[in-house]
């Protein structure tokens, strides 16, 4: 790992009435290590099976700021990974016959070591108090990732095949090409915003403290939760908007709280499986907690 960071004199911070400006490179590389992937299948004679570790270089350039009497902070950061034999786990699902004529489900967890991928993108995360009491939060983040290679050749080899660089279809369990496609869980755009704004109440003795409002708002753009043969497995970009309203007292040592999550009652997927699709032909999902409401009474000691 390597860094550069430059901060600017004070008289650049002077005249663009700045507190702090930095800017910085960085350079990274890292592995995961490989390993062995036993397989149990009644159709193979493949035992333990190796795959290769995984390494990945990262560049990084950015830039940090504090401006108007550290009244704002500023963060700007664009990066670009490369992936060299990404590893990928793959539950491979079959129902085969056995000796004596039965049918026998059977699954082997496989990872397989043969996709080269890059990801690329920008994050801005900034906090404002332009006003005693008052705090603004804000982030926006921008994501673009593919597999530039993986499984090329694959869709001309034997279905099924335990060979380690032929990711398979969800749908059907044949051999596939996956270039191109995009990572599984990996919106295009997020976004967070929030406001709190912290008012002092003047009331005698140990009931004399602080009341806060809070409200957040936070966006994620459309994903994939399945490989592109699952289109029920596409998640919908959706907001969230959650509220909070609480109060400090007792020398700040005890705390009433009441709050709301997603107040909008937005409907999402909070997971969805797909492992079973190509032998029983259902896949399993989960949805998000509705619209909910709590309060909350603590104390520290």
């Amino acid at each position: 790992m390597g860094s550069i960071a430059l901060f600017a004199p004070d008289e650049i911070l002077e005249v663009a009435s700045l507190d702090h400006l930095m800017t910085y490179f960085t350079y990274s590389r890292g592995f995961k290590g490989g390993g062995l992937n036993a397989v149990v299948a009644a159709a193979s004679n493949d035992g333990l099976v190796p795959f290769v570790p995984e390494t990945l270089d990262n560049f990084e350039i950015g830039v940090k700021t504090i401006a108007f009497d550290r009244r704002l902070t500023l963060n700007i950061a664009l990066f670009e990974s490369r992936y060299d034999e990404i590893q990928r786990g793959v539950l491979r699902t079959s129902i085969e016959i056995d000796e004596i004529g039965n049918e026998v489900f059977r699954a082997n967890n496989l990872t397989l070591d043969a996709a080269e991928a890059t990801m690329r993108g920008i994050e801005v995360e900034g906090v404002a108090m332009p006003y005693p009491g008052l705090q603004l939060t804000g982030s926006f983040g921008f994501l673009d990732s593919s597999y530039d290679s993986f499984g090329v050749g694959c869709e001309n080899a034997a279905p099924n095949d335990l060979g380690l660089k032929c990711p398979v279809s969800q749908l059907n369990g044949m051999n596939i090409d996956r270039s191109g496609e995009t990572f599984l869980r990996t919106p295009a755009y997020t976004a967070f915003v929030s406001a709190q704004y912290a008012i002092p109440i003047d009331l005698d003795g140990l009931l004399a403290g602080e009341l806060t409002p809070r409200l957040e708002w936070s966006y994620r753009d459309r994903e994939l939760l399945a490989p592109p043969e699952v289109p029920q497995g596409t998640q919908p970009s959706f907001h969230l908007i959650n509220a909070r309203l609480s109060y400090l007292f007792m020398d700040d040592r005890a705390q009433v709280a009441l709050w709301g999550l997603n107040l909008t009652d937005e409907l999402y997927f909070a997971n969805f499986l797909t492992a079973t699709i190509n032998t029983f032909g259902n896949a399993v999902a989960g949805h998000n907690a509705p619209r909910t409401y709590g309060a909350e009474l603590s104390y520290s000691f």
